[in-house]
């Protein structure tokens, strides 16, 4: 047996002696399709991080609110097809002509219906 191990110790291609030698890699490097899979996931997440908080998570963290809906369409209409000479609304005045335009629509759906449902 201390032959065997005086042997081992003095033969220069022992393992013992030159033991191989394991690259040291990160772990996105020796996981490249796990790395590709995580970041595409975690990329889409910040991509539509704002569509998922508004389709799923805004109800957990927001209190209700009962402010009145602007709708930016009008809006910018509002803003763009105005008369020379008139003054620009200020938010308050703008979100009333809202109100009143979008009474109007109701009131036009409803007769609408009425009417398809006589005919």
């Amino acid at each position: 047996m201390i032959t065997s191990l005086v042997r081992l110790a003095g033969d220069p291609w022992s393992r013992r002696q030159n033991p191989f030698q394991v690259p040291k890699l990160r772990l996105h490097q020796r996981y490249p399709g796990v790395t590709v899979l995580v970041l595409g996931i975690g990329g889409t997440c910040i991509v539509f991080s704002r569509f998922i908080y508004d389709v799923f998570l805004y109800r957990f963290f927001e209190p209700k609110r009962e402010g009145r809906e602007v709708d930016l369409v009008l809006l910018v209409r509002q803003a763009y097809f105005r008369k020379e000479g008139e003054r620009p609304k200020n938010l308050d005045e703008a979100l009333d002509e809202q109100d009143r335009i979008r009474e109007q629509r109701r009131l036009e759906k409803e007769r609408q219906a009425e009417l398809a449902s006589r005919l």
